[in-house]
């Protein structure tokens, strides 16, 4: 009897490793339709490729775009760089904690604001500057909204600068976020509204153009909060029938508790993630690890949050499913914020001060293999037993390159088994077929009986190729129990 197996569509682990392991390690699922060979096929994700090294040590914490130009604080230092990957430094940020930038709308001269554990500089003209204005007080991040900057602290103050002036900041221009007694983590932009996250509740206010006092007004306020500050993205979404832009973020309940990643739709927190998502997010020891980030490619719009040593977790708004990102030898994916330069997406390495293109066109990260991993629901006829007699990877053959490298000249796919969930047996190795050569087909025979458990399989391949699954199929039989 041949049957198809479920190739799997997104990561969906089970709470017990019995339940289920499915998992997309660094390859994501595109619905293509009825029109093509299936309507749903696994493609690897973007590799990356060098742009440059910043001086000094540590990894690159923020960046941003102003201008053409790109600024980064890597490690203590603040530096300038450009698309072709010449850096320069301008100076220093003197902490370790969350870094948050924002610029403002200068025709001539913008500023570009960045603040860090109670402290707030700026880079105009090639230099940084610290502020000094009494009023500016200790805050923890800054947004720019309607030509102001935003500030939030943590004992719950919102302040605004003066229009487009990071050096103004009047002592009336304060107000505080009232809602709930929690302080405020992070401020951030939507359109010409702040929105302020606690560590239990969230407010949105509007701009009111007054140039008395502080210039917005709350218009909302909701009991949803903010487990890390520095999970919080503003993001695009990109769908069918929808091009946007949204905020996300790791939301708590009313009590502080871990609840959900949600996206903010309207003025309510809607969550998005899944079980095995929340469960690797309330089960880190220190929230303020987890750090959020967010990219497009190829008409795609990703969000992802990275839980240190555990993995990278990564939501596609084209598709709305989650698949993993991980770096060879890591639990997690080394890119730890991103930004546009020269319409490319940029990548700064968490710890250390290398950037990267995020590049649709490479197949692994800068010289280092990016392994495909897919891991398949299991496969089972409970309460009876599973005799394949032989399993078939449909994929996109023949992509060996022009090399004298043996693995990408005649790359491999490698299939291992489970029965537990747990533990892997054998790893068996096949073709993809060396260039041009596509009329390949991958398979495994004699590959035994399972028991009531039914059987789980892991299909790997790292060569620096195009990588592409299609279907999974098996001879087998039945074995009553």
């Amino acid at each position: 009897m041949r049957f198809p197996i479920a190739l799997g569509t997104q990561s969906n682990k089970g709470k017990s490793p019995l339940e289920g392991i499915a998992r997309l390690i660094n390859c994501r699922a595109e619905v293509v339709g009825d029109e093509q060979r299936v309507k749903v096929s696994t493609h690897a994700v973007a590799g990356l490729t060098a742009l440059g090294t910043l001086s000094g040590s540590g990894g690159v914490r923020a960046m941003i775009e102003v201008d053409g130009v790109g600024y980064a604080v890597c490690g203590r230092v603040v530096h300038q760089f450009e698309a072709g990957g010449t850096s320069t430094v301008l100076g220093g940020m003197p902490s370790d904690g969350l870094v948050t930038m924002a610029r403002n709308s200068r025709a001539a001269g913008a500023q570009t604001m960045i603040v860090c554990d109670g402290l707030g500089k700026f880079i105009q003209g090639g230099a940084v500057v610290d502020i000094t204005d009494t009023d500016f007080g200790s805050p923890n991040s800054v947004c720019s909204v309607a030509n102001h900057f935003v500030t939030s602290s943590p004992d719950g103050y919102l302040r605004a600068s003066e229009i487009n002036d990071a050096t103004g900041w009047d002592g009336l221009a304060i107000t505080a976020a009232q809602s709930d007694p929690d302080g405020l983590l992070r401020a951030v932009s939507r359109g010409t509204s702040v929105i302020a996250f606690g560590q239990r509740s969230f407010e949105v206010w509007d701009y009111t153009g007054s140039n008395d006092g502080f210039p917005f007004q709350r218009s909302q306020s909701s009991r949803v909060g903010c487990w890390s500050a520095a999970s919080v993205v503003s993001a695009p979404i990109i769908r069918p029938d929808l091009v946007t832009d949204a905020i996300a973020w790791a939301t708590t309940d009313k009590d502080g508790a871990y609840a959900a990643i949600s996206i903010l739709d309207g003025y309510t927190a809607r969550p998005i993630s899944r079980p095995d998502v929340d469960r690797d997010m309330r089960d880190c020891a220190d929230p303020s690890t987890i750090v959020g980030m967010s990219w497009t490619d190829a008409g795609h719009a990703y969000m992802a949050w990275t839980i240190p040593g555990v993995t990278t977790w990564v939501y596609d708004t084209a598709t709305s499913l989650w698949h993993e990102r991980q770096s060879y030898g890591q639990g997690h994916w080394n890119i730890g914020t991103t930004m546009v330069l020269g319409g490319r997406v940029v990548g700064g390495h968490r710890s250390s001060p290398n950037l990267y293109f995020v590049d649709p066109s490479a197949n692994d990260e800068a010289g280092t293999q990016l392994v495909m991993t897919v891991q398949t629901p299991p496969v089972h006829a409970f309460p009876d037993q599973i005799e394949t007699n032989a399993l078939y990877l449909d994929c996109v053959t023949g992509v060996g390159l022009n090399t004298t490298t043996p693995a990408d000249l005649d790359p491999m796919v490698t299939m291992a088994m489970s029965r537990d969930g747990e533990t892997w047996g054998t790893e068996l190795s096949r073709a993809l077929g060396r260039q041009g050569n596509s009329n390949k087909r991958l398979a495994w025979h004699a590959l035994g009986t399972s028991d009531h458990r039914g059987i789980s399989y892991k299909f790997s391949a790292s060569a620096k190729v195009v990588k592409t699954f299609l279907s999974i199929a098996a001879d087998g039989a039945k074995i009553a129990a």
